[in-house]
C-alpha cells in the first residue's frame, strides 16, 4: 500500500473519493484538510498539510481561486467571497502564479514523493462568476511550463473535460454534476496509478 495526497479545491474534494474507491487495496488516498484555495493559501499551509508522514505520490492543483476577480481594497490573502467582483482585479496575476507554483513544486520535491500536477477544469460562460472564461487556458499554459522546469507530470484535465461539459459540469458552474466528478476521478485515478507502477 503506498500513500497518496491529493491537494486541492472543490473540485479535487469532489473527485478524491472517487480515486480513493478506485485504487483501494493498492493506495492510501488522502486529501489535505479542507479547501486548498489559492496558490498564495497553499503555499503557507503546504508544511502542515505535509506533516511528517512520509507520501510516495502527490497529485496538486491551485488555479480557479487564482483566477478571481476582487474588490480593488480587499486584502488578496483573504477567501472571503464577499471580496469577489468580476471586473474588479485579479487575486493573482500570471506572474505571482508562476512564483507561487515553483516555490510550491520546491517545498513538494523536498518529500521525495512522484509529484502529478492536475491542470484547471474548464469555466463556462457566467457572468454571475468572479472569474472570466478562458484565462484558466493562459493559467494553465503557465502551469505546464513551471512543471516542465522541474519535471513534474501533467494531468491534462482541462483537456479530458473539456469534450464533455454538456454532460459532466451544470451550466454557470465552476463545479461537476456526480457524473462528471466520477469522470474526472477515472482519470486521476488512472494517472496516478500509471505514476505508482512506474514507481516499483
Amino acid at each position: 500500500m503506498q500513500d497518496v495526497l491529493i491537494i486541492g479545491d472543490s473540485i479535487s474534494l469532489g473527485y478524491t473519493p472517487i480515486v480513493a474507491e478506485i485504487l483501494k487495496g493498492r493506495a492510501n488516498v488522502s486529501h489535505n484538510p479542507g479547501n486548498a484555495q489559492y496558490s498564495s493559501y497553499g503555499l503557507r499551509q503546504l508544511e502542515n498539510w505535509l506533516g511528517e508522514e512520509h507520501w510516495d505520490l502527490i497529485h496538486f492543483n491551485w488555479g480557479i481561486w487564482d483566477l478571481h476577480y476582487l474588490e480593488p481594497a480587499a486584502d488578496p490573502l483573504e477567501p472571503s467571497t464577499n471580496a469577489f467582483n468580476r471586473d474588479g482585479v485579479r487575486r493573482t496575476t500570471p506572474e505571482q502564479y508562476a512564483e507561487n507554483l515553483n516555490a510550491i513544486v520546491k517545498v513538494l520535491q523536498s518529500t521525495g514523493a512522484k509529484l502529478i500536477w492536475g491542470s484547471i477544469t474548464p469555466l463556462p460562460e457566467s457572468v454571475k462568476m468572479a472569474c472570466h472564461k478562458g484565462e484558466e487556458v493562459l493559467y494553465n499554459s503557465v502551469a505546464r511550463e513551471v512543471m516542465e522546469s522541474h519535471g513534474v507530470d501533467f494531468n491534462d484535465l482541462y483537456g479530458h473535460a473539456i469534450g464533455e461539459l454538456n454532460r459532466i459540469q451544470p451550466p454557470e458552474d465552476v463545479h461537476f454534476t456526480p457524473e462528471g466528478y466520477r469522470y474526472l476521478g477515472e482519470q486521476v485515478a488512472k494517472v496516478i496509478a500509471a505514476a505508482l507502477d512506474s514507481r516499483q
